[in-house]
């Protein structure tokens, strides 16, 4: 039975750009823009300095910002 990767690391490349690392090697980057685009709950990323406090959450199944 296969396991879903855990994220390693998540950086913040660039404005809303991210780069996931997963524990099985894979690296990839996404632009979130438009999906961050969609909320006024995720207003708070266009703040720089919040963009790039992006991590990843203690257990490796997602990112959280500085404040949550």
């Amino acid at each position: 039975m296969q396991t879903i990767p855990a994220i390693t690391t998540i950086k913040a490349v660039r404005p809303y750009v991210v780069r996931v690392t997963w524990d099985c090697g894979v690296t990839a980057s996404f632009d979130l823009a438009e999906w961050l685009n969609k909320s006024e709950w995720f207003a708070p990323v266009n703040d720089p300095a919040v963009w790039k406090s992006i991590r990843k959450e203690h257990g490796g199944g997602y990112m959280e910002r500085e404040g949550c």
